[in-house]
């Protein structure tokens, strides 16, 4: 996901920073695709299924990021960490709406914890990659 996030947020120029808010908002305007597909008032897949793939932390480095947090591999890898259990949740819920189980999907993004906690934990992760980027 985070490879895809760095794409939908412009990050062709290098002189660019990372920006945590727009990362974010990003993050958010995902699960309202995801939650809309779940809740039947979309039929779009596309966008549900970003996942970090094992090349992640390089496509940082020409961004403007990688070399600031390459010392920091904690951070760079509890990104990840959240980004796949977040990930993790999302294939969950669509499994079950696409095996008809309707109603334990929508209870599972309403009441979750899991889907609404490493949601909270990637945001978290963003906001504190953003704020180490700002230094």
């Amino acid at each position: 996901m985070l490879t895809w996030l760095l794409k939908s947020l412009g990050k062709n120029d290098v002189s660019q920073s990372f920006n945590g808010v727009r990362a974010i908002q990003t993050h958010l305007d995902q699960k309202d695709r995801i939650e809309a597909y779940v809740n039947g008032t979309s039929n779009q897949k596309s966008g549900v299924f970003m996942r970090c793939n094992s090349d992640w932390k390089l496509s940082l480095c020409p961004h403007g990021i990688g070399e600031k947090l390459s010392r920091d591999t904690a951070l760079l890898d509890s990104i990840c960490s959240s980004c796949d259990h977040f990930h993790d949740a999302v294939y969950q819920v669509v499994l079950l709406k696409d095996l008809g189980k309707n109603q334990i999907a929508k209870t599972i993004l309403q009441t979750g914890k899991m889907y609404a906690e490493a949601s909270e934990e990637f945001q978290k992760n963003l906001a504190e990659l953003h704020s180490s980027n700002q230094r």
